[in-house]
């Protein structure tokens, strides 16, 4: 399945139709068929916990207030900042975060670890490193997550319906985590990588159950399309077909900067989730370049518009 709307103004003009226009209000024990369709608690509640105490990693935990279900869906959110900068704290995924769980979804926005120097991430091989201790942390915040659920369930949530996002770096970091596994021909520095991080038990397993359900990437890439599974998750994209970060395309990331890792973004992606069967839906900004949503209030209802019901239907 796959959307796409190819003049940004009419695509402006398409989903504005989809944007509140009702205030929230508190939805105690609010079992209707307009939770995660609409905006239902008027307030949000954010508790912080620290989920790595060696490398001093923190989630916040984003939820509906006064709302007594037990079995809320959850999103976790991994921020931008090209795995140099950034943290839980991100605007885009403080803002996504809250309206989500204004939605009635738990929403989770973690730190992860990053370059102690962002020439790093111009090495194809020195970056590998740091995306490998990227997904480790990842694939930590999730653990502790289905597991709080055997543990007196704190956060009310079901543990068999979650879904990675990210934006831009983290939008990488949660299509591999959605997606790579063992089974794929990772390269031999990439291999390397991922055992300095602790090996593939590290590392979230795809293959392992169908816990997430969905992989929200915004303006995200993978190394290998191939390595897309057809039983994975399903992919909600947004993308800049002139993204200058991380390519729409097949391309060295950073400005095209030659030393660079090599990334394949939606458009490839998509490709191949049509040619195995894998449910998508992108939305395509002609012409932007990086994350146009990230300084646009306007591009950013946008793209909360146009995810939401992709993100429901998958966890439907």
């Amino acid at each position: 399945m796959k959307y796409r709307f190819l003049p940004l103004a009419l695509g402006v003009v398409l989903w504005a139709s989809c944007s509140k226009e009702e205030d929230p209000q508190s939805c105690n024990n609010c079992t209707d068929s307009g939770r995660y369709s609409q905006a239902l608690f008027a307030e949000v509640e954010v508790d912080s916990l620290q989920y790595d105490a060696t490398h001093n990693l923190w989630m916040n935990i984003y939820t509906p207030k006064d709302d007594s279900a037990t079995d809320r869906r959850v999103v976790l959110l991994a921020h931008g900042g090209a795995f140099v900068s950034g943290n839980r704290n991100n605007p885009v995924m403080v803002d996504y975060a809250t309206r989500l769980a204004e939605y009635g979804y738990v929403a989770i926005s973690y730190d992860y670890r990053l370059a102690s120097s962002p020439f790093m991430m111009i090495d194809s091989v020195q970056s590998l490193y740091v995306v490998a201790n990227a997904l480790a942390d990842g694939n930590t915040v999730l653990e502790q997550v289905i597991a709080s659920h055997a543990s007196g369930n704190p956060h009310g949530i079901d543990p068999d319906k979650i879904a990675l996002a990210g934006n831009s770096a983290g939008a990488v970091l949660s299509l591999h985590m959605g997606h790579m596994d063992q089974n794929d021909a990772v390269s031999t520095n990439l291999q390397a990588a991922i055992d300095s991080a602790g090996g593939w038990s590290a590392m979230h397993d795809p293959t392992s159950s169908n816990r997430v359900k969905a992989v929200i990437s915004l303006a995200g890439g993978i190394v290998n399309p191939s390595w897309l599974n057809a039983n994975g998750p399903e992919l909600i994209m947004a993308h800049g077909t002139w993204d200058n970060i991380v390519p729409y395309g097949c391309g060295h990331v950073l400005n095209n900067s030659p030393s660079a890792m090599e990334l394949c973004g939606s458009e490839p992606i998509a490709t191949q989730a049509d040619a195995i069967g894998l449910e998508n839906a992108s939305l395509i900004f002609p012409e932007l370049q990086h994350c146009p949503w990230n300084n646009s209030s306007a591009l950013a209802d946008q793209v909360f518009d146009f995810l939401t019901p992709e993100l429901k239907a998958a966890m439907d």
